[in-house]
């Protein structure tokens, strides 16, 4: 066998090699891809279910609703916190509203609990903070949580909820915020 005839075969062998690998490295990267795509999709799922934190008793959601009230002129009013929830649901809450009133120079800070037991009512409620906590059934059937404030003149509120027991967690949109001066909506 010559030198070249050696180094044809080798060439030929070494080429049937790299396409071993090539075809077999293809062959991971594809299974690989598709356990991404699997986790991807899970995550995503699981984002939807249960908001962006882990989805677990405790778990505190920042920032799940906001109001700004930029209106003129000063008069006594309300901001109400409707939850997502009607009178035909259980559910426990705790949310928790931070904020600012320049018209009445304060800090607004306010925390309300308690379990909506079908029908019942509000089952131990617990209210604590800033401008007189009040939770009320709206016209529509909600459960909503109030303060008051003696001027609403540029008021800005956040509500965070954290996870209660086994129910699901609040996530943006979920809350609706009315800063007005209707005693109850």
């Amino acid at each position: 066998m010559s030198i070249q005839d050696t180094f044809t075969r080798a060439t030929q062998a070494l080429e049937d090699i790299t396409l071993r690998v090539k075809n077999q490295a293809d062959v991971w990267k594809n299974a690989v891809d598709l356990q991404v795509q699997r986790l991807e999709t899970w995550k995503n799922d699981f984002l939807a279910k249960n908001g962006t934190n882990n989805g677990l008793p405790g778990a505190t959601h920042f920032n799940v609703a906001h109001a700004v009230y930029k209106g003129s002129g000063h008069f006594s009013g309300f901001v109400h916190i409707k939850l997502p929830f009607t009178t035909e649901t259980k559910h426990m809450f705790l949310i928790g509203i931070r904020g600012h009133c320049y018209g009445q120079a304060s800090i607004i800070e306010a925390s309300f609990a308690g379990y909506y037991y079908n029908n019942i009512g509000v089952v131990n409620p617990v209210l604590k903070g800033s401008d007189d906590p009040y939770i009320y059934m709206s016209k529509d059937g909600f459960i909503v949580c109030r303060i008051s404030l003696s001027s609403v003149y540029y008021t800005t509120v956040a509500v965070d909820a954290m996870q209660v027991a086994n129910n699901p967690p609040f996530k943006k949109g979920d809350i609706e915020i009315q800063i007005n001066n209707i005693e109850k909506i």
